[in-house]
């Protein structure tokens, strides 16, 4: 806000009764506001037009100035007026430094009012004319900057002219009034009532009636202002982003030529020239910057799929003509990194992620926290150190600040990293620093921010998050993750920018204090395009004067790191390699080298194999023990000291030493001394030997990481001897080799064995001693020493059975709340139901805390000696207790692990038999008689989901037939039956009852399945807040449905043809799919030609691609599927109302009876079945297997739909297609009346998005190439 001391005065003193009043149009009273309301103070009138008032205001509570727009429209009934607050209050969420701030939403009098940030500025309409090219390419990137923050929150401006962008004294630019032409627009008219300009009507000048004369208004619909709306604007189409693109480059273009694209005396004028004629070319009205004007240019196409998609994609266009920073000193030596991240140092050899730097510094701008996440390889690292960083202190975020930054890896100590990387800020000691991190951060908090003083700001760079969760002391953890969450609140001066690996996002989410701003915070990284890896490729060396041999080899170094996983560290490795043994004579890098490293991923493993085949059998067998050491058991990168290594000796130094200097591991300082880790998480993929070493460990490795955590407990309590390992647990040591042990192994081991004696040293002492003084007594006498050990024994298990009791109830009564918040979220009471889960999660939490703690003091009980029988009795008690709580709370591993510790204390074998307990199937059909096969449902390790071998074929009814625990699928037949698919969860012990109606065949309509009514598993079981915040949807729990019909396909333009065709000329034009329009991703136009007839053309992504009848489409940049019959495509570009039409003509005319959308139940029973799938398929999801961003690796110019059907290996339980993937389908929300919903992702997007539990909350007006629909029906009656 720009203010100044008697603006407030101003707006303070003046009272409302004597604001001089704009004449009334005839027949109009005059509105006056009331002198005060809702803690504002009206001053003085500021402007008046179409719109509304706007006056000068006095915030009472916060002392400041503000303006106060009152909307002028019709009274509104209450569902109107409730629309539109609620679309203000929507718009009001947008907070941008190039938008005007709304600040309050309301009404006062029946009148709407909007309370906005205050400046002191001036319009751009009042600049003079033409402006510099600078200042235009200044002032547009604020413009586009503020727009772009708009269009990702899917708000249109509508009405974008000179007079509704102001410029501060400091010289940003500001948009206003964003979306009150929608929200006026929703509130006042119905949304079908078509408005466009009267040709008739004259052109009023704006010096005649105030700024606002010029915009249209024509029988209550919002037009926008003529001499800045899109064609399409103008043949009555709604505004999308592409249109605001248009009225954009139509200020722009009046900023440098000093007159609009299009001037005329009338309207009827003015739209013949904005429909038929182009602007007179730029460079003949200014002497511009060619790259500047063939930017504004795009923008004015009269095709909309020619401009920019979003305003987005013209900041980058825009950010592109700024001043490089590919002049920064290249640095010496091998331009190519390898397995090494690139620092700021090397920004000059950085290429390849230009738009993505600038989209993470334009977030930064305004959000204070960033993760940007991806898998392993994807380049986070680099790109925040060598892009981000560098791009934000030469004045990336353009807020006039001067900006250090500080950066670390959490570790296994990350508060003593934090402090490490905060001290120098703080001008504290680092162990000073350390303890008030621990004990009071938001002190340490506040310090930070004093300390960056005026104009100053501190960037703070988490590099490899995950180690909190993977790798960090869980109390370090949770203390950073505390402090992390304070730091991710908004601040002018600190700013947080954190990568993760995205298979860990959930786990980082679970962190106290962190989680929260996961979600709002999360910047998904995708994979290099095949453009940006030839500029990786091509740039350092070009940078050097050094070319490659031929574009052959380009392409061949390109698609071998684009059909690789995690291709791109091994082609920096091969890339690197090759540098080394280039021509230097002739500055070429040749194509006989690149055979010679072995390629982009063979380079890699042929170096590790050639540094291990340089060291001595003595160094090689050190370095065999070491490698594994440096991988965790969720295959990250460990960082381990020498003393942890076991590197005590010559040859495992030496081994050391070798692979640090062959690149495989990277050394640095820690407290303890040198810690070392694996260069690059490549290596633990893409080095077979390691990969190999790493599998045969697997026992070996889950033991010493157990081995490990208790050293370091046993160590920080000061090696107290209950730090020790039991007899039981050392048991297990057998399966290490003694010879590889560390020094830390070996003191910890003995200190253990050497308790162990002693105890029974002592055991045996008594006994002894009772024996003989039994001889010396009484022979029958008991020994005191054994009573005395058994009671202690028996007090510790009572003690524990007290315990355990405890934490039953509690696991009751998580189980209680449990089934209370199901029932809430199925009532569709969202808010109660999260209360009740979160109160579950604590409970359970306490039951597992109580069930723990007994499981420990049995575990010491048993450890006494004495009689044990009671002690592992109960213990197995608790172990298969805990083990159903992990089960029901998913944590599959530690069930597992319990299970197995299970098997040693229950002596009977009871509770083993109950956990393998069979199910048992009653399946009844109507008629019956029918043939039921029973299938069974197997899950590979790596998450693939296979029908197994079916069971004989029996006729129907089944009673109590016995299957083992899992996931099913019955495959019901009979006569003139249609054959239905019925998949069910059979659970240990329980009785599973099922009843099918078979219908005839011709009874279900053609291309449907038939889904009977069953149960299934709805909701998502990952962690809370990636459940909540990211996927939008409730915890998984098991919901009954009855029977429907859903298409096998999406539908496709040839069915919506099929529908146009049926419908009148005025009909058909309300439902042709996109119209020319573009939403947030791609465009289409679907329209009759005389020449072709039905004519589609589509832009997915870059490329535009026009089909007539009988033609087809054919994508550029594809090497399979390039070629489409477009009716086969999936009908895309369609509203939501336009869906709803479609599904209801077919019901009228009989083609599909009781047809209509499908609810998200309906839609996410049939993707996934019963069970708790993550993709319609199973839970692994190959680049083939459906049609999403990967399918075609990434390549925009790939990108696209395909045929409905196209990748049957994603076909769902019920013989569906396309359920992940292709493009989104319109669903009516199960969870929130009124409320619907685009789910199963589509081809722009990433495995996450198209989760088959992924609700994407969508705006019901969307249209967009990549949003579809699918259509349902009820059963007969």
């Amino acid at each position: 806000m720009d203010e100044r001391p008697g603006d407030i005065e101003e707006a303070k003193q003046t009272a409302a009764p004597s604001l001089p009043v704009a004449a009334p149009h005839v027949g109009e009273a005059v509105w006056v506001p009331p002198a005060e309301f809702d803690g504002y103070r009206i001053g003085r009138l500021l402007g008046r037009g179409s719109m509304g008032q706007v006056y000068l205001a006095h915030d009472t509570l916060l002392d400041r100035s503000v303006a106060a727009k009152f909307i002028d429209v019709p009274a509104l009934d209450a569902i109107s007026r409730e629309r539109f607050l609620t679309e203000a209050r929507a718009v009001a969420r947008l907070q941008h430094p190039n938008v005007v701030a709304i600040y309050r939403v309301g009404e006062v009098g029946g009148r709407p009012y909007l309370i906005s940030e205050f400046i002191r500025g001036k319009a751009l309409d009042e600049l003079p004319l033409p402006q510099s090219p600078a200042d235009v390419l200044s002032i547009g990137l604020g413009l586009a900057r503020g727009l772009a923050a708009a269009h990702r929150r899917g708000v249109v401006h509508r009405d974008i002219k000179p007079a509704n962008a102001l410029m501060a004294p400091t010289g940003e630019v500001k948009l206003l009034d964003f979306g009150l032409a929608e929200l006026l627009d929703s509130a006042t008219k119905d949304s079908s009532t078509e408005s466009v300009p009267s040709a008739a009507e004259p052109l009023v000048a704006p010096s005649e009636g105030g700024p606002d004369s010029a915009t249209l208004t024509h029988g209550g619909g919002w037009m926008g202002t003529p001499a800045y709306m899109a064609p399409e604007v103008w043949c009555g189409q709604p505004a999308t982003f592409r249109s605001d693109i248009y009225s954009l480059g139509a200020v722009l273009y009046e900023l440098c030529a000093g007159r609009a694209p299009h001037e005329r005396p009338s309207l009827s004028q003015l739209r013949a020239a904005v429909l038929q004629e182009e602007p007179r070319p730029l460079q003949e009205l200014s002497a511009i910057d060619p790259r500047l004007a063939a930017v504004i240019t795009r923008c004015l196409s009269k095709d909309p799929v020619r401009r920019y998609a979003t305003a987005e994609y013209l900041r980058e266009a825009l950010e592109t003509l700024l001043p490089s920073a590919r002049g920064a000193a290249i640095p010496v030596g091998n331009p190519y990194r390898g397995l090494r991240a690139f620092e700021a140092e090397h920004r000059a050899l950085f290429f390849g992620r230009d738009p993505e730097i600038r989209a993470i510094a334009e977030r930064l701008r305004t959000e204070p926290f960033l993760l940007v996440a991806g898998m392993s390889g994807v380049g986070k690292s680099s790109l925040c150190r060598a892009g981000v960083i560098p791009t934000i202190q030469e004045g990336g975020l353009a807020d006039g600040r001067t900006w250090k930054h500080a950066i670390l890896t959490p570790g296994r100590h990350p508060v003593a990293a934090l402090a490490e990387a905060l001290a120098p800020c703080l001008k504290e000691d680092e162990e000073v620093l350390a303890g008030r991190i621990r004990g009071e951060w938001e002190t340490v908090g506040h310090a930070l921010r004093r300390a960056q003083g005026q104009g100053q700001g501190l960037l703070l760079f988490i590099d490899q998050l995950e180690e909190l969760a993977t790798l960090s002391d869980p109390e370090e953890a949770t203390a950073v993750g505390e402090a992390l969450g304070w730091l991710s609140v908004h601040t002018a001066s600190l700013r947080l920018l954190c990568t993760v690996r995205g298979d860990f996002l959930d786990r980082v989410a679970s962190i106290p204090g962190l989680g929260d701003s996961v979600t709002r915070a999360l910047h998904l990284l995708r994979p290099l395009s095949s453009e940006g890896i030839r500029q990786a490729i091509t740039g350092p060396a070009q940078a050097k004067q050094v070319e490659f041999e031929s574009e052959a080899m380009v392409d061949e170094l390109t698609d071998s790191c684009a059909r690789t996983e995690g291709g791109l560290p091994l082609l920096q490795f091969a890339l690197a390699e090759l540098w080394e043994v280039r021509d230097k004579q002739r500055q070429l890098i040749t194509a006989s080298a690149l055979q010679e490293v072995g390629g982009v991923t063979g380079a890699l493993a042929r170096h590790g194999d050639a540094v291990l085949a340089g060291l001595i059998p003595a160094q090689r067998k050190a370095a065999r023990r070491m490698l594994p050491l440096l991988v965790t058991l969720e295959m990250t990168r460990a960082r381990r000291t020498e003393e942890e290594l076991g590197a005590n000796d010559p040859n495992a130094r030496s081994a050391l030493d070798a692979l640090v200097r062959g690149r495989l591991l990277v050394a640095g300082d820690a407290a303890e001394g040198s810690a070392y880790e694996v260069a690059h998480e490549a290596l633990i993929h893409g080095w077979p030997t390691l990969r190999r070493w790493l599998e045969e460990d697997a026992d070996v490795r889950a033991l010493r990481e157990r081995l490990f955590q208790a050293i370091a407990e046993w160590e920080r309590m000061a090696r107290r001897r209950e730090g020790l390992w039991s007899t039981r647990q050392l048991a297990e040591i057998s399966i290490l080799d003694p010879h590889e042990l560390t020094a830390r192994e070996r003191a910890f081991i003995d200190a253990s064995h050497k308790a162990m004696r002693a105890r029974r040293t002592w055991r045996t002492v008594l006994l002894v001693g009772g024996v003989l003084a039994a001889a010396g007594t009484y022979g029958g006498i008991r020994l005191e020493a054994k009573l005395a050990l058994d009671r202690k024994v028996a007090a510790a298990v009572a003690g524990a059975e007290q315990v355990l009791a405890a934490g039953r109830e509690s696991h009751s009564r998580s189980d209680q709340l449990r089934q209370e918040a199901f029932s809430l979220f199925d009532a569709q009471d969202a808010a109660q139901g999260e209360a009740s889960w979160s109160k579950a999660a604590k409970a359970a939490a306490q039951a597992e805390q109580a069930y723990s703690s007994a499981n420990q003091q049995l575990e010491a009980a048993i450890a006494l000696g004495g009689r044990q029988d009671e002690a592992r009795r109960a213990l197995s008690l608790v172990l298969h207790q805990r083990a159903l709580l992990a089960e029901r709370e998913r944590r599959l591993g530690q069930r597992d692990e319990l299970i197995a510790r299970l098997k040693l204390y229950d002596g009977d074998g009871s509770l083993q038999a109950q956990w393998s307990a069979s199910a048992h199937l009653s399946l009844a059909t109507s008629p019956e008689g029918a043939k039921v096969q029973l299938i069974p449902l197997t899950t590979s390790p790596e998450g693939a989901r296979t029908e197994g071998e079916p069971m004989p074929q029996r006729p129907s009814p089944i009673t109590r037939a016995t299957l083992s625990p899992g996931s099913w699928i019955a495959v019901v037949s009979a006569p003139g039956k249609a054959t239905v698919r019925l998949p069910f969860l059979a659970r240990r012990g329980e009785e599973v009852k099922a009843s099918i109606a078979l219908l005839d065949e011709a009874a279900v309509p053609a291309g449907f399945a038939y889904v009977p009514a069953g149960r299934f598993l709805f909701g998502s079981a990952a962690a809370d807040r990636v459940r909540r915040d990211f996927f939008h949807t409730v915890p998984m729990h098991e919901v009954s449905l009855p029977g429907y019909f859903i298409a096998r396909t999406e539908a496709t333009f040839g069915e919506w043809l099929e529908y146009l065709r049926s419908l009148s000329p005025s009909e058909r034009a309300k439902r042709f799919p996109g119209l020319g329009s573009a939403g947030f991703q791609g465009a289409l136009q679907l329209k009759q030609t005389k020449a072709a007839g039905w004519e589609l053309s589509i832009q997915p992504t870059t490329r535009a691609y026009t089909a007539g009848e009988g033609e087809k489409i054919r994508y550029d940049g594809r090497k399979t599927r390039a070629e489409h019959d477009w009716t086969r495509l999936p009908a895309s570009g369609i509203t939501l109302q336009a869906a709803q039409d479609y599904a209801a003509w077919l019901d009228s005319t009989g083609r599909v009876p009781r047809a209509r959308l499908c609810t998200e139940q309906e839609w996410e029973r049939a993707a996934r079945g019963a069970d708790d799938r993550e993709y319609p398929h199973g839970d692994l999801l190959e680049p083939d297997d459906a049609n999403y961003d990967e399918t075609y690796g990434k390549e925009p110019l790939a990108m696209g739909p395909d045929e409905v059907g196209s990748h049957p290996r994603s076909r769902s339980p019920f013989g569906l297609d396309d359920l992940m993937g292709n493009v989104w389908e319109w669903t009516r929300s199960s969870m929130s009346p009124g409320e619907h919903l685009a789910r199963g992702g589509s081809y722009y997007f990433g495995t996450i998005s198209g989760n088959s539990t992924n609700r994407e909350l969508v705006e019901p007006s969307l249209q967009d190439l990549s949003v579809g629909t699918r259509v349902c029906a009820d059963l007969p009656r």
